[in-house]
This record gives structure tokens, C-alpha cells and sequence, in this order.
């Protein structure tokens, strides 16, 4: 017997040829053995997931059922089978890159980066840079390579723990890299500044697929005993639809999937692919960090919290065309974002007035949930500049400040690249 929730492969090929087109190239269901051989070659990525996150029951084609003058009560007519769009929902473990990030190393695409890259639109990777020149000061570092940073990206300083302390990128000026919150002590030279990946949000990317080759997947998702029943979607855009950094739970990245077209178990592939080692999930809870403070503010204030939860608002919006047109996309010319909000939900305890004060005054904040772990299982959410939008006591056993922030762009008028002006980041470390 098939146990399909907890048998689940999920492999994802980005169409670099266009919309709808995934390992053969040319269009149409995929065999078995063009997607092993795009495996074997790494442009097919296997991703990890929650297993029984990943439903198949909306995996669908659409009926539509004609209505005429009906006779009798039970009289029915025949439906017709239509497109066969679809959408289907898929959770991550946010993690780390997996591995320790050597110096003079850059850091590379990882499937957690890739699935986020899908959903936001831009990527900047950093290396990890060594500390040299002094002058060092906690919120200033002198490193001695910045050809990969960027005002936007992200850092991370090691401690002589081995635990990394990520921070944005505000300012470089020759080899000097300013931070957007001060480190817990000053840091010394020859001591190491590891990189990583910033994913932000990128709308050059995101508002048109047709014109970004590679925005769009196909997926090859396997369900049951030996992964034996395969499915192939096409034309897939994720849409990051909440994060949710928990105490006591590992965080969480949510997507729902929209697909243009798919191929069932009767048709679909089924490939043998090797066992793939994934990045250990790391617990909100040790080493973690909450932090809210006044936005443009270094000093870094965590907060007694239970839990955070993101709101990412990156919707995803197809473009609904005549299918004859669109060939392999079944009637989507291209998928596009819209305007909405970032919101951020922060339980904060105890409970404190002055949460009202700074809305009355329209004191922005910034907000940040940081792991400081080693290298390879470090991640950050990083938002700068925050509206407080409502201030609710909690409901619990321990009255709180229930906080609701809108995370706005950062220098929308003076920033000249969309990593700087993103008004969230995740840097995975």
C-alpha cells in the first residue's frame, strides 16, 4: 500500500528555452530519462519540502458542466474537460546554505535559494571576506576584499563562538563596509565577515516571466511507493504566501504553486533520482533572535516575543489569454505581480503603552528575526523600515503588545538598485 503523504519528490527545472518548456526542450511531457539526465546534470533541482505539504488533489483538470432547461430532476449533461491550470501549495524549512562558507569564498545557489529567487525576483551572493587594515569599530569593518558587496546585501560576522551575527549592508566606501546594526563587541582583524545569500525583492523580475527565461519551472513531483505515480507541471511561478519564524519550532516558508499545464501519473515522468543531502533545519529558540528598534537606529534590541509571522505580500497574477495562441502555457501569456502589503505580526511581552506612543508619532521601526549559528545553518529576515500599523494587547495567559507592521521601501526616492531599496531581505548563511 502507498503511503502518498509521506512518500514526496519534488524536482524543479528552470525553463530556460521559454514559459512552459522544461527538460526536453522543445515542449510537452518530459520523458523519464530527460529529466535523469537534467539531474545529472544540475539543472534539474531536487527540493526539499514538507512532505505532507505538498498536495496533489488540486492537480486537476478543470470540468465545466453545461446547464440547459432540465426535464427532469435528476437529468444531467456531459461536462467538458477545459485547461488545465492549476495551483498547488508546498512549505520549506528555512535554513542555512548547508555549508561553511570558506574565505574568499562567494556563496552559491542552494534549492532554498532558488525557490525564493522564483517568488521575490533578485539575489545578490556574497563572499565571505577576512577583517584587515584595524580601525574596526561595531558598526564600521574594514575587510579586505569588497567586490561583492553591495549596500542591501548582507554579512555575517563570526564570533570566536563559531556564531555568525548577520547584518545589512548600509554603506561601502573603498574597503570600509558599514552595518545596519552595531556587532555585540568590536571585531579584530584577520577575524572573518562570512557571505551568503540576499534574496529581495526584485519587481524588474517579478512583473513579467515572458521577458525573464528561467522565472518560470517545471516540476516533477512523485508521490507513493518507490516515487512511482510522477506528475509534470509546467509553466510554474511560486508565490511565497507567509514565513513563520516560531518558538520552539523550525521557520517556515510557504508557497502557493500556479502551474500553466500538467501531465498526470498516466503520462508523466517517474525518474530514479539519487538520495540528495539537504540542510539541517535549525529550532527558533537557542542562538535566536528577535529585534525591534527605531528604524536608522544601530543599537540592535531584542525583544521577549513567542512568535513572528510574515505576510510577504509578493502576489502572483496571470495574464488569462485564448489557449490556441499560447501553445504549451494553455492559455497564460505570462505571470505578473501587484501592488500589496508586507505585513509583519510581532507578539511582544509584557504588554507597553509607549507601542502607542511611537504610532501616534509615526516612528518607524525595524524588525529582524536572526539565528546566529555557524556557518552553513545561519539565516536572517531583515525589514528596515516599518510602519507601525496596529497595537492589540495579546489575548494569553501574559498580556502583550500584539504589534501588526507594514514594511515600506527603504529610501524609495535616493536608492539606485532594487537590493537596496527592497523593503525585506532573507539572508541565508
Amino acid at each position: 500500500m502507498s503511503v502518498l503523504n509521506l512518500i514526496s519528490l519534488f524536482t524543479i527545472f528552470e525553463e530556460s528555452v521559454g514559459q512552459g518548456i522544461g527538460p526536453n526542450g522543445t515542449g510537452g511531457v518530459s520523458t523519464t530519462g530527460e529529466w535523469e539526465a537534467a539531474e545529472t546534470a544540475g539543472t534539474a533541482v531536487q527540493i526539499p519540502h514538507l512532505a505532507s505539504s505538498l498536495g496533489i488533489d488540486q492537480i486537476a483538470l478543470t470540468e465545466v458542466s453545461p446547464e440547459f432547461v432540465r426535464q427532469r430532476v435528476k437529468q444531467t449533461q456531459p461536462t467538458e474537460t477545459a485547461l488545465s491550470n492549476v495551483n498547488y501549495p508546498i512549505s520549506m524549512y528555512v535554513t542555512g546554505l548547508g555549508s561553511t562558507l570558506a574565505a574568499g569564498t562567494t556563496a552559491t545557489a542552494t534549492a532554498l535559494t532558488r525557490m525564493l529567487v522564483n517568488t521575490l525576483g533578485g539575489v545578490h551572493y556574497t563572499e565571505t571576506c577576512t577583517l584587515a587594515g584595524g580601525g574596526h569599530t561595531a558598526t564600521v569593518v574594514n575587510v579586505d576584499d569588497a567586490s561583492t558587496l553591495a549596500v542591501g546585501a548582507m554579512l555575517a560576522w563570526e564570533d570566536s563562538d563559531g556564531l555568525l551575527h548577520p547584518r545589512v549592508i548600509t554603506d561601502v566606501t573603498g574597503l570600509a563596509v558599514t552595518l545596519n546594526w552595531a556587532l555585540p563587541s568590536t571585531p579584530n582583524d584577520a577575524e572573518l565577515m562570512r557571505g551568503g545569500a540576499t534574496i529581495f525583492i526584485d519587481e524588474d523580475v517579478i512583473t513579467d516571466t515572458s521577458s525573464n527565461l528561467s522565472s518560470t519551472f517545471s516540476a516533477c513531483i512523485q508521490k507513493g511507493a518507490n516515487a512511482s505515480a510522477g506528475w509534470e507541471v509546467r509553466g510554474c511561478k511560486a508565490e511565497l504566501s507567509g514565513l513563520s519564524f516560531a518558538r520552539n519550532d523550525f521557520p517556515t516558508a510557504e508557497y502557493t504553486i500556479q502551474g500553466m499545464s500538467f501531465s498526470d501519473p498516466s503520462a508523466g515522468p517517474s525518474p530514479d533520482l539519487p538520495t540528495v543531502a539537504f540542510p539541517n533545519p535549525q529550532v527558533i529558540g537557542p542562538d535566536s533572535q528577535v529585534i525591534v528598534n527605531d528604524a536608522g537606529s544601530t543599537t540592535l534590541t531584542t525583544v521577549c516575543n513567542g512568535d513572528v509571522t510574515v505576510e510577504p505580500g509578493v502576489p502572483v497574477v496571470p495574464l488569462e489569454c485564448m489557449a490556441d495562441n499560447l501553445g504549451d502555457t494553455e492559455g497564460i501569456g505570462l505571470f505578473s505581480s501587484g501592488p500589496a502589503d508586507t505585513l509583519i505580526n510581532v507578539d511582544i511581552f509584557p504588554y507597553a503603552a509607549t507601542w502607542h506612543t511611537d504610532k501616534a508619532a509615526n516612528t518607524n521601526k525595524q524588525v529582524g528575526v536572526i539565528k546566529n549559528a555557524a556557518s552553513g545553518n545561519c539565516f536572517a529576515f531583515v525589514a528596515q523600515n516599518c510602519e507601525i500599523q496596529t497595537v492589540n494587547p495579546g489575548t494569553g495567559d501574559f498580556t502583550s503588545s500584539d504589534l501588526q507592521l507594514r514594511a515600506v521601501e527603504l529610501n524609495p526616492t535616493t536608492a539606485t538598485t532594487a537590493l537596496e531599496r527592497s523593503c525585506f531581505r532573507l539572508f541565508i548563511g
